[in-house]
């Protein structure tokens, strides 16, 4: 390892694209990192899809630029089977013993890192459902006063509805026979989680189909009254959220690594999520999520690394959205 850090220095600043290394985070994530390594870093954030994407143009033209990739498990399951990951191999901070909050850490082939976990679970807007009023299944959104009332992501584009679509019908707590019903009830499609989310805190809907805390924390900070809750037949705990690789022929290979290391020490992890307001895989790191996302389901769906093949599948295909549809 000492090797591999003095290799780094006389490499140039680490490339990340992310979809989550952005504004204040990115700042204070890079800022943190220069200060302990003395390595700088080039962070060009973006959706995740479309950075997947711009890493294969440019292995097609062969000027790579990105060392680092972080997003959805489910678009870094896509870019190791484009064969655009590469093994990060063995770090000092993941060879210590009981700091992970759950198992396992990488994929079994180790191109994957696990950032965070996260809970998918509905929210909703509370000016807006009077307490008491909240649905506790989900078989209570087919009730004629939810009709028109229900935002989603495009299941085309984020994998979050088709994750919970899995999670439910692949555990048996809803069939397909429910989300035929529920696209009844004029749903409202939003591109991204970030779109939906701020539809929520705009008070454009009152009931948000399933996200983590991330695209909320904002609304939260200035006093909306957002509330995750839980439903009879169970929310996703995701021990596998979001993640980094490494890209295959990383142009920075071992300041890429350094970097990977001290994101995943106790320091990186806090740095990150007191800034994401998340929580992360260390137990050793506080939860950082706002008081009204720290739900605790009564009957959680436990969502692990192998699911998101599944998942990813399903939103390929387009299954989900075509069913929503009635084909």
């Amino acid at each position: 390892w000492t090797q591999v850090e003095e290799a780094s220095k006389r490499e140039e600043p680490v490339t990340i694209y992310s979809y989550n290394l952005v504004g204040d985070t990115g700042t204070a994530v890079g800022a943190a990192f220069t200060k302990k390594t003395g390595l700088k870093l080039n962070i060009i954030s973006g959706p995740t899809a479309s950075a997947l994407e711009r890493v294969k143009v440019e292995r097609r033209g062969a000027v790579q630029v990105a060392s680092i990739l972080t997003g959805s498990v489910s678009f870094l399951l896509v870019a190791k089977e484009s064969g655009l990951t590469q093994k990060i191999g063995g770090l000092p901070e993941l060879r210590k013993e009981s700091i992970a909050r759950y198992e396992p850490v990488a994929d079994k082939d180790g191109h994957i890192l696990v950032v965070n976990g996260s809970v998918y679970s509905p929210w909703i807007h509370t000016t807006l459902v009077p307490p008491g009023t909240e649905p506790k299944s989900w078989r209570d959104l087919l009730k004629p006063e939810w009709k028109g009332k229900i935002g989603m992501p495009d299941p085309d584009l984020n994998p979050s509805p088709n994750v919970l679509y899995y999670g439910l019908t692949s555990r048996g707590r809803l069939d397909t026979a429910y989300f035929t019903q529920l696209a009844k009830q004029d749903l409202r499609y939003y591109a991204t989680s970030g779109t939906s989310g701020q539809a929520l805190g705009r008070g454009e809907v009152p009931f948000f189909f399933s996200t983590s805390a991330g695209p909320l924390v904002a609304f939260l900070q200035q006093g909306v009254k957002l509330k995750a809750i839980d439903m009879a037949e169970g929310v996703l705990l995701l021990k596998a959220g979001s993640g980094l690789i490494l890209v295959e022929g990383s142009p920075q290979p071992n300041s890429a690594r350094v970097f990977i290391n001290w994101f995943m020490s106790q320091e990186g992890q806090t740095v990150f999520h007191k800034n994401q307001g998340t929580f992360g895989f260390r137990n050793d790191v506080p939860n950082f999520e706002p008081p009204e996302a720290q739900l605790t389901p009564a009957n959680p769906i436990l969502w692990n690394l192998e699911d998101w093949d599944k998942a990813a599948q399903i939103q390929k295909d387009g299954i989900f959205k075509k069913l929503l549809a009635g084909k």
